[in-house]
């Protein structure tokens, strides 16, 4: 998908920067992983790094616009589900994992619940 249906900003090739200033209309979302790619230029990178930088991209790191861009420029893009960035899928997994933990919770206190019921009933058959 390109930047341009992502994230509304249209960025010629030649143009695209690891290192961004304040006048770039984008920026880096990333995950730690990818860190040591943003802390060089892209002319001073090897042949490896260009190779993790083709593998990350949309995987480890995304671009994203920048927040000293001036919004109103942005063109509404309409996501679709499918079309959502590791940003966003990051986002609803974090989200599941913490519906599944609730559950999981749950489950675990109603486990102890009935565990701890045929105690109660010696418990209260003794007095």
């Amino acid at each position: 998908m390109s930047v341009l249906r992502r994230i509304g900003v249209r960025i010629d090739p030649s143009e695209v920067r690891l290192i961004t200033s304040e006048k770039d209309a984008y920026g880096w979302q990333r995950l730690p992983e990818a860190e040591p790619l943003f802390a060089k230029h892209l002319s001073d990178h090897s042949v490896g790094a260009y190779r993790k930088i083709c593998e990350g991209v949309g995987r480890t790191f995304e671009a994203v616009v920048s927040p000293h861009h001036n919004h109103e420029e942005v063109r509404s893009i309409r996501k679709t589900p499918g079309n959502g960035t590791f940003t966003s899928r990051i986002n609803s997994l974090t989200a599941e994992i913490d519906r599944l933990e609730s559950e999981l919770r749950g489950c675990n206190e109603s486990l102890q619940a009935e565990r701890d019921a045929p105690r109660a009933r010696e418990f209260e058959d003794n007095f």
